[in-house]
């Protein structure tokens, strides 16, 4: 008879932390009845709150008409960063 043993993940540090980049949809209140921004992650359609720490830093938001490149500090949070650049 086969026995499964489980394998505990090592955790090992990742050198690529904060270095990698991914497009995340921005939805701003305002219009669609949304009250708070929101990142939507394209390919899975996951919502996700911008206080959320899996989100880093904000290189670059852009509409149909403008793009903004981001040169502020994302220390205090991108919620922070979000409230101060868009509202």
């Amino acid at each position: 008879m086969y026995s499964c043993q489980t394998i505990e993940p090592v955790a090992t540090p990742d050198p690529f932390h904060g270095r990698r980049t991914h497009a995340w949809i921005l939805l701003l209140p305002g219009e669609r009845e949304i009250e708070e921004p929101l990142f939507v992650e394209p390919f899975s359609g996951r919502i996700a709150q911008v206080s959320d720490p899996e989100f880093l830093d904000i290189i670059a938001v852009f509409n149909n008409r403008n793009y903004y490149v981001n040169v502020q500090n994302s220390a205090e949070g991108l919620g922070v960063l979000i409230e101060k650049t868009f509202t």
